[in-house]
């Protein structure tokens, strides 16, 4: 009975050693902002590249950068919504033109809405841009946008990453 109850512990032995090696050696580390960058424009997951862009907003302003890029670049309309999100999120004044650039020249309502309201947040201030109205309203309303965010833009102190 003994000699059984040796056989036991021994196993369950090896499996915890087995286990707690597992969990120590394996790469459970957090992604860098450039390995998310990686995923957000090269995986074939969509749901994944929209996450990876969300992820960056953990780094702070050191995620800012990435979400202008990917912004900038991104081939997916819903990876570039994700990017506004963040850099509304990270309030990321040097993100602005990114942003109004989306409303201007983007083929998507969805990037050109939530670029808008993006804008509006940084900007402090409601502006009635829809994708719903006629182009005539939307460069209206656009153009007093980049004239405040020009006004602003004078009379702030330069922008250090904070």
């Amino acid at each position: 009975m003994t000699k059984s109850l040796s056989v036991v512990l021994c196993i369950l032995l090896v499996l915890a050693a087995a286990y707690f090696a597992n969990r120590w050696l394996s790469d459970s580390r957090t992604p860098s902002p450039a390995d998310l960058l990686q995923t957000a424009f090269h995986d074939a997951d969509q749901v994944a590249r929209q996450r990876a862009t969300l992820e960056l907003i953990q780094f702070g302003p050191a995620g800012r950068p990435y979400l202008r890029r990917i912004l900038a670049e991104s081939d997916s309309y819903d990876v570039q919504a994700a990017a506004i999100d963040g850099i509304a999120t990270l309030k990321d004044w040097q993100g602005m033109p990114h942003l109004l650039d989306a409303i201007e020249q983007s083929d998507s309502r969805l990037v050109q809405g939530r670029a808008a309201v993006a804008v509006s947040r940084l900007l402090g201030a409601y502006y009635p841009y829809s994708v719903n109205t006629s182009s005539q309203q939307q460069s209206a309303v656009l153009k007093s946008m980049r004239a405040e965010y020009a006004r602003m833009q004078e009379s702030r102190p330069p922008e250090t990453e904070r």
